[in-house]
């Protein structure tokens, strides 16, 4: 059953009367009429004539359009066509650094516009006060602009039409309703004073109030703090009192809503977000909406209209890839997650429509019995046509239409059910849709882009607000809470920095003239009256009423409101502040407080079979520096993909620089033709080899690189390439004879392939297997007491090693171009003798070593062991896996256990 959250037994009698009762907001009439409803036994009974002041004067003007009176013809203005002529007044009017802030200064503008209208404050007033505050801002010909702007489309403001029934009604042209009642008004215009003493004469005010026989201040730490008590104490109460009607008002509730839904669900949904847990309708209900913009199903809309044709970067890529709201997705989502995987491991700045197409046709055919579809791919062709025209200039409603289509070929809202807050925020974003038409009498024309924009802005302003029976906990504002009743009431954020809140003049108006005519947040006095009549209000708006606040703020230390120390002194709160813990802490004390918890021996993962081994020597590599990391990584795929980055990643660099290098002696062979070749030729030869690479690097990264820098890095490029040249020359003869060549190693059953950078044969004394780098190298890691890089190790035990003499790094970068490795007598700087006695007695060593690495691999060795302490920092992104941090303090607690 809904929450009633009203107490109509002041103005009952008036409502079985059949009087007009008028409320301020449309909550408190809701209220009022649930409150009514449910007292009734009968079957059927006449509705009470209860509405709001708004709809109360709508009545009003529908009579005034149909009696023929003078400017009967004028529409109401809408929200979207006033923030249409603002913004060109305000384009036409404002300085280069006003329009840095465009839509700030259209609710400026039209928040001064409605204060000048609603108090009454002529013009020429206005002017006057500018006149004498030469830094006052010339609003009056803003306002003069707008007003002529609505006349010319014959639209009106509110006010204006408040003063039209104001002189309708007094002339007697329309009537006025005598003996209604007002309710949870705090404050009135002069001009809504005006209209009410029109048409509502002699209207009385009713108080519906409850007397507090419990009043609470509490300071507590923080708003976390606060937030959990709060949320604590209601759990308590409704534990207690299941009927209870609860209110937890929060002034910024807008600001910080996240954090409350965040704190509330860990108390009273603690394992909500867990996949298994069943969806249920929680205890507590917000007033305050979220954006309709800022819902996945809206977000995906804006997301596919806008990101079309606009560059995307490696996350808006992916999340457009991977939305579920858009095409196919229940029945495509592995392709899907292979494109995002291909994106993230391109790791690119930049991707456009055609190279995310180009992701999906590069992905493997899908098996002929899978219920797959290319279905995304599909309708970015599509769609590629139909974007021709959208720079046209058209009405809005024709791009509604063509909004409308552009989603419905994508599928949009997706191929699922929708859930009942799916439905209604489509049910809005469709609503949103009909009223953006009405721009079109204010912006007759415009682009596809435009108008996009306008959708946007417009969604960003339209609050959600979830259709739901009214929950045991109301969770609101402190406008949102006048005129309510609860049976328990907690009011947060009462201290000194927030309640009253500062004045705030509008910038486009004089102070002066927003004091001395009382206007809204003009001045500390106003605010410091305005906020003590919300506190009466919300004192006696339940039996027991808590107001708490916060005692620190980031680093401000802060003291409890004057109004709220005054209204209630302190008392104990020993029975209000809550010791206990939520359910999810009750959660976490039960497990670490459990006796019988079994530790499980993680040293050993499950055996890898006979087969292919996963990751190839990275596996080697990363088993000799930490065993649980080459498991991690290689058998279980936790990998941390590349962050985008602009121009060339260091990895770009260095496929670069080998391919270029492999091209180079493709086409020179060997020493004596090096020799051979003067240094134009080789300069020409480095030219015509890097432009091509170049070109194709740029193309994977989708064009990203501009021509100066390709420039730049071709003359980087030939520098480093000529200081190699110049190494290699030094070299005794040598003939390459594998340039990237893909060899297969049989490891004890074992299967991995293999591409080595170049092998050469030396003159009459067999082979050197080089490993191009482009970044430090060590050929300590070789060593039998550290051996951490077994790559060429292996390359030297398993591809011919009866005519491997050596292996050798060829380090290439700015700071070193030089040979590094081990070898047989080999007559090159840079490479030295083994560490064994021979070269033979060498390799025998790495093979034992290389067995025991394959043997933990196999056997599925894989503790948190960092041999290689310096990895550690190079692997980040497993600590949530292997929890090295917590591996101390899990010892001395399994130690210490029962």
């Amino acid at each position: 059953m809904s929450a009633i959250l009203m107490d109509i037994s002041a103005f009952e009698p008036a409502l079985r009367a059949g009087k007009l009762i008028v409320t301020a907001n449309n909550r408190q009439k809701n209220q009022i009429l649930r409150a009514f409803n449910s007292q009734q036994n009968n079957h059927s009974w006449v509705a009470p004539r209860v509405l709001t002041l708004s709809q109360w004067q709508q009545q009003l003007w529908v009579r005034y359009q149909l009696s023929g009176l003078p400017d009967n013809d004028l529409s109401l203005i809408g929200a979207h066509q006033r923030d249409y002529l603002w913004r060109v007044v305000i384009e036409h009017y404002a300085t280069a650094q006003q329009l840095l802030q465009s839509n700030r200064l259209i609710s400026q503008a039209e928040s001064a516009r409605m204060a000048l209208d609603a108090w009454l404050c002529p013009i020429q007033t206005l002017r006057e006060a500018q006149q004498t505050n030469e830094t006052s801002h010339p609003f009056d010909v803003w306002y003069l602009a707008y007003h002529k702007a609505l006349a010319d489309y014959r639209l009106s403001t509110e006010e204006n039409i408040q003063h039209l029934l104001i002189h309708a009604i007094n002339a007697g042209h329309l009537p006025f309703e005598e003996g209604a009642l007002l309710y949870g008004f705090d404050d009135f215009t002069p001009l809504v004073t005006q209209f009410i003493q029109a048409a509502l004469p002699n209207a009385e005010t009713i108080t519906s109030q409850t007397n507090p026989n419990q009043v609470h201040l509490q300071a507590l730490t923080d708003t976390p703090d606060e937030i959990l008590q709060a949320a604590l104490w209601s759990n308590r109460i409704l534990q207690r009192q299941p009927d209870a009607v609860i209110g937890v008002v929060i002034p910024n509730l807008g600001q910080i809503r996240h954090q409350v839904e965040g704190i509330f669900q860990s108390v009273f949904s603690p394992l909500q977000p867990m996949p298994t847990t069943p969806a249920e309708v929680a205890p507590y209900n917000f007033s305050a909406g979220t954006p309709l913009a800022d819902t996945p199903i809206i977000d995906a809309a804006l997301m596919l209209a806008q990101g079309l044709l606009k560059k995307h970067n490696l996350t808006s890529a992916c999340d457009f890839i991977g939305n579920r709201y858009i095409g196919q997705y229940s029945i495509e989502w592995r392709t899907r997650q292979q494109a995002i995987n291909q994106i993230r491991k391109k790791a690119a700045q930049q991707y456009s429509l055609g190279s995310i197409r180009q992701v999906f046709s590069d992905l493997p055919d899908i098996e002929s019995d899978s219920e797959e579809l290319y279905t995304l791919q599909r309708c970015l062709v599509k769609v590629a046509s139909q974007s021709r025209n959208w720079n046209a200039q058209k009405k809005f409603h024709h791009w509604k239409q063509e909004l409308l289509q552009l989603l419905n070929l994508f599928y949009w809202p997706g191929d699922r059910v929708l859930n009942s807050m799916e439905h209604q925020q489509v049910a809005m974003f469709y609503q949103v849709l009909e009223e953006l038409d009405t721009l079109s009498l204010v912006h007759p024309i415009c682009s596809f882009w435009d108008y996009l924009e306008s959708l946007s802005n417009t969604l960003r302003r339209t609050p959600f607000q979830a259709q739901t029976p009214d929950s045991p906990i109301q969770i609101l504002g402190t406008l949102e809470a006048a005129g309510l009743q609860f049976t328990d009431l907690w009011v947060m954020g009462m201290h000194n920095g927030a309640w009253p809140p500062a004045a705030s003049p509008n910038p486009l108006l004089p102070v002066q003239l927003q004091r001395d005519w009382g206007m809204p947040k003009s001045s500390s006095e106003r605010e410091l009256n305005y906020a003590a009549r919300l506190t009466q209000r919300l004192l006696h708006s339940a039996p027991q009423v808590v107001f708490s606040y916060p005692t620190i703020s980031g680093d401000r230390h802060l003291q409890v409101s004057r109004i709220i120390e005054e209204l209630c002194p302190a008392h104990s709160m020993n029975e209000v502040v809550l010791t206990e813990q939520s359910t999810q802490q009750k959660n976490y004390l039960t497990v670490s407080t459990l006796s019988k918890l079994e530790i499980v021996n993680c040293e050993y993962a499950p055996a890898l079979p006979p087969g292919r081994l996963p990751g190839g020597t990275g596996i080697l590599k990363m088993q000799a520096t930490c065993p649980f990391s080459a498991l991690a990584k290689f058998r279980l795929g936790a990998r941390a993909f590349d962050e985008p980055i602009l121009g060339l990643s260091a990895l770009d660099r260095g496929n670069i620089l080998h391919q270029i290098l492999a091209d180079f002696w493709q086409t020179v062979g060997n020493k004596a033709a090096l020799i051979d070749m003067s240094e134009e030729k080789i300069q020409q030869l480095f030219a015509s080899l890097i432009d091509p690479v170049l070109a194709k690097a740029n193309n994977q990264l989708n064009q990203t690189l501009g021509p100066r820098f390709i420039a730049k890095e071709k003359i980087r490029l030939i520098k480093l390439l000529n200081k190699w040249i110049d190494e290699e020359r030094q070299r005794p003869d040598f003939t390459v004879t594998a340039i990237e060549q893909l060899y297969a190693i049989d490891l004890s059953g074992y299967q991995l392939n293999v591409q080595v950078d170049r092998i050469d044969t030396l003159d009459g004394k067999g082979t050197l297997i080089i490993d191009y780098k482009t970044g430090a190298t060590a050929t300590k890691n070789w060593q039998a007491a550290s051996f951490f890089d077994p790559q060429l190790p292996l390359y030297a035990c398993e591809i011919n090693p009866s005519e491997v003499q050596g292996i050798s790094f060829a380090t290439l970068n700015s700071h070193s171009t030089a040979f590094t490795g081990w070898g047989d007598n080999i007559s090159i700087k840079g490479i030295s003798e083994p560490e064994s006695e021979s070269w033979q007695a060498q390799l025998q060593v790495w093979r034992e070593q290389l067995s025991g690495l394959l043997n933990e691999i196999t056997t599925g060795y894989a503790p948190v062991d960092y041999r290689f302490e310096q990895s550690k920092r190079f692997e980040q992104d497993l600590i949530s896996l292997n929890r090295i941090n917590e591996h101390s303090e899990l010892a001395r607690w399994s130690q210490n256990r029962p």
